[in-house]
């Protein structure tokens, strides 16, 4: 269930960066102040970014502790 919820908020997102992507596109050519869809579809982005996040916070973790152990290796010549 919890992979599920994974790609559909995956797929998403993709779809929301997307749509806002065209909606700012559409705001600047048309020289539109407060084009509300634009920003309904930019607060929609960052929950599901936040989302997002969430589901992948162990492999970001481990990443991370795989970026730092290499770079704490080369500053200290460890090997």
């Amino acid at each position: 269930m919890k992979q599920h919820m994974d790609y559909m908020v995956s797929l998403c997102l993709i779809m929301l960066v997307s749509i806002t992507g065209i909606t700012g596109y559409i705001q600047s050519e048309l020289e539109l102040r407060k084009f509300i869809p634009h920003i309904y579809f930019a607060y929609g982005t960052l929950i599901l970014a936040f989302m997002h996040l969430i589901f992948k916070y162990r492999r970001l973790l481990l990443y991370l502790k795989g970026i730092s152990a290499k770079i704490i290796s080369k500053v200290f010549n460890l090997k």
